[in-house]
Formats: structure tokens, sequence, C-alpha cells
């Protein structure tokens, strides 16, 4: 957490985002949310490998998936249906990214056109919610749920010394691969 502080304490004025302690306090916290989602996905692609090489294969590929799906490269409503309606969902990157453009754009003064900056980022939810404080626990809520889960994979899969197919099953299916499967 002191990295996390060190670096939201550096980059928040830097980047000029809207001062204010509560506006600081939320970016902080989505940053430190993303930071143990990230910290712990990573864990867990590294306890389902059988060595290093296998997790150095398996890590772009889920990197790659949080990236494209959290609306950085890709415009989210652009998806096909079959993609759009549930694998953004799917995606820790998406929740952060939302907390913090919710953060910055809702209800700001100093930026006249900002629901139309959140309806051109792909979040028309967001600012078809009346309540920025249900979008707040709705994010929390998400980004909880992911931090949850990686730590309950890695603690399962180290505990018992099974190694979870599944993962590696989803990249043989959707993303081509072809691996030799070894369970520990």
């Amino acid at each position: 957490a002191v990295n996390v502080l060190a670096y939201s304490v550096a980059l928040y004025p830097m980047a000029g985002l809207r001062a204010g302690a509560s506006t600081f306090g939320y970016f902080f916290f989505f940053m430190l949310c993303a930071n143990y989602a990230g910290k712990f996905s990573a864990y867990a692609v590294a306890a389902v490998s059988e060595n290093t090489q296998v997790a150095l294969c398996y890590f772009p590929a889920l990197f790659m998936f949080n990236t494209f799906y959290a609306g950085y490269l890709v415009y989210l409503p652009s998806f096909p249906k079959w993609q759009g309606a549930w694998l953004p969902y799917l995606d820790f990157f998406r929740f952060s990214f939302q907390g913090l453009v919710l953060n910055e754009f809702q209800n700001n003064d100093a930026l006249p056109e900002s629901h139309y900056y959140i309806d051109q980022l792909g979040f028309d939810f967001i600012s078809k919610q009346g309540c920025a404080a249900i979008v707040f626990l709705f994010v929390v809520v998400f980004l909880g749920c992911f931090v949850v889960l990686f730590v309950w994979l890695v603690f399962i899969v180290c505990y018992f010394g099974v190694a979870i197919v599944i993962f590696g099953c989803v990249l043989v299916v959707f993303g081509g691969w072809e691996c030799d499967w070894v369970v520990i």
C-alpha cells in the first residue's frame, strides 16, 4: 500500500486532477484495489502454471484480455453483442478505470461537458444512473470480488496442490494455444 500511496501522492497533482480530500481518497482507493487485483491475478497465473515458462505464456494473454475489454484500446459499445454483453464484466481493469473516470468527471463543475466525456468512453450506464453513490458501490463491490476471487484461487492452488486447468482451457479455446497439461 505504501507504493500505491507514494504513486498517488506524486501523480494526482501532476495530472491536474480535481482537488479535494474525498476525490483523492477515491483515487487512492481505486488505485489500491487495482493494484491488489493485478498483483493477485499475477499470483494466480503463477500458481496455476507448472513452471515459469508456462506462466510467462499465460500472463500476456490475461493482460491483453484485460486491456481490450477495459475500454483502453477498443471502444466498449463497438464490440459485437456476444462479446460486449458479458466479457467486459470479467475485467478488473474496467472497473478501476470506471471508478477513476467517475471520480474525475461526475459532477465536476470545472468541466461543463463532463457527462459527454463519460458517454464517449463507453460508460453510458454510468450517466444513466442518477446517483453516483450507487455506481461507486457497484465498482467497489466488483473490484473487491476480483481481489477475493484471485486470493481464493491462489490459496486453493497452493494449499491443495491442485492445478486449475480451466484457465488453460480458455486459452486453448479462445486463443488457439497448444499446450501440454500437467496437473500438479
